[in-house]
């Protein structure tokens, strides 16, 4: 079986591979840093018709508080604090022209890590996500096509909004 035929096929499996920055656009606090680095995955069944269905993964950081020498009641400490995301989501995809539209909803592992004295505390929870995107490909081999993407992403429970600015592959898997 070969994983790339020759004929202009209409139906495939694809995968998608991107990194970028995300930024939350929530927190005003005093030295929380907002932006983070995000990795993201996509797998997308594609057939013959407009609409796609695919799941969608990602690593992304909401916030990050560090500071050094902390006065507190118990003596002085260094702190670092971080909140981040994974999100699972089923996500829906067209393709307009030129341009992939992608929106889905999908449940999203919230973590939290705190740090003082020398101690870590971390904590999990779930929660759901809803995503929208726009993304361009630029086909650079048969198989093979850059891509460039600007996500949202909402966590209505913990009411935050991030924006995601990525760049990546997609790779075009199975075709028939």
């Amino acid at each position: 079986m070969n994983l790339h035929a020759e004929s202009d096929s209409s139906r495939k499996i694809t995968l998608e591979f991107n990194i970028g920055i995300s930024s939350n656009i929530d927190s005003s606090v005093k030295h929380f840093d907002r932006t983070g680095l995000a990795y993201s995955g996509r797998i997308m069944w594609e057939p013959e018709h407009l609409l796609r269905i695919g799941i969608y993964s990602a690593s992304i950081n909401i916030a990050r508080y560090k500071q050094n020498n902390v006065k507190t009641q118990y003596g002085i400490t260094n702190v670092d604090n971080s909140l981040g995301v994974y999100p699972i989501i089923l996500v829906f995809n067209m393709k307009i022209w030129v341009i992939d539209l992608y929106s889905g909803i999908g449940p999203a592992y919230l973590w939290s890590s705190i740090t003082a004295f020398n101690e870590t505390s971390t904590s999990y929870e779930w929660d759901y996500a809803i995503s929208a995107s726009i993304a361009y490909k630029y086909k650079i081999k048969k198989h093979l096509y850059l891509n460039s993407e600007l996500e949202y992403l909402a966590l209505p429970e913990i009411f935050k909004n991030i924006y995601k600015l990525s760049v990546g592959i997609k790779y075009d898997l199975y075709e028939w």
